[in-house]
């Protein structure tokens, strides 16, 4: 028991140290997200939807000149991969309900 004590603060640093990053890495997603979900519905031009995909190669290239010699390039190229892909479903789904409401609208 007495082991377990020793080893519980460590434990409850390392808790805190994840919950932290699960935070800082989560942020580009939902700013991303948000970005391209309002873009998206409220954009009068085209080109306004690819912002949130211009943010994430401005991101892309930040993460790979600041973090690549402590971070693997596999593990940024991943995270990035995954940003666009969230970034592409979030246009698609949006899209897919403007086009219900349009045929909705166009039957009434």
């Amino acid at each position: 028991m007495f082991h377990v004590m020793l080893v519980a603060p460590i434990l409850g640093l390392m808790a805190v140290y994840g919950v932290i990053v699960l935070v800082v890495l989560s942020v580009p997603f939902c700013v991303g997200m948000f970005l391209q979900l309002v873009l998206t519905v409220f954009g009068q031009k085209n080109w306004v939807g690819w912002v949130p995909a211009g943010l994430g190669v401005l991101g892309l290239a930040g993460s790979l000149a600041f973090f690549l010699p402590d971070v693997p390039v596999s593990y940024i190229l991943v995270y990035w991969a995954l940003y666009f892909l969230a970034l592409w479903l979030t246009w698609l789904v949006v899209e897919q309900i403007k086009k219900f409401i349009a045929r909705r609208r166009h039957k009434e």
